[in-house]
């Protein structure tokens, strides 16, 4: 778990994850953080990631954890990148008009795509190494008083 009061909800996977380690993921922070879940291509559209994102969201439930978050590749924006900005881009996926392999998926097992990340995977040239910010927030736990909705932190 991260406590993202002292992250930036932006940060790549490197600051979120400390380079792999995890080694700045607090038990007790109120928000899941989902790195590394992966299908392999193989064992594609059996509904085995929505069957792991399930699995997860009763973790999440079962802490009483607020939210949990992850970085959407985004694939099909590597072909749109010289014509629409990546905020554009996710929100025509949103509303339909564009159809992306990875957060299409991700929004039909419904997550939020909240804002686009540049570098979070910088060798990723599909999604010219841009992700989605994608959140699942728990319906049975509020937010943290001192979280504010409407706003992240503010970068230095």
């Amino acid at each position: 778990m991260v406590e993202l009061l002292h992250f930036h909800v932006d940060d790549s996977w490197e600051t979120l994850t400390a380079g792999g380690t995890f080694a700045n993921h607090d038990p007790a922070a109120h928000t899941l953080y989902g790195a590394e879940l992966f299908v392999h291509p193989g064992h594609q559209h059996h509904g085995l990631g929505r069957a792991l994102t399930e699995a997860t969201r009763g973790l999440v439930r079962e802490k009483a954890l607020w939210r949990m978050v992850g970085g959407s590749r985004m694939p099909g924006y590597g072909r749109q990148g010289q014509d629409v900005h990546p905020d554009d881009y996710i929100a025509r996926v949103k509303r339909t008009e564009l159809t992306d392999p990875v957060l299409t998926a991700h929004l039909h097992d419904g997550w939020d795509a909240i804002t686009a990340i540049r570098g979070y995977l910088p060798h990723d040239e599909e999604s010219a190494g841009w992700a989605a910010v994608i959140q699942w927030l728990n319906p049975d736990s509020p937010p943290p008083p001192e979280f504010d909705l409407s706003r992240g932190p503010e970068r230095s």
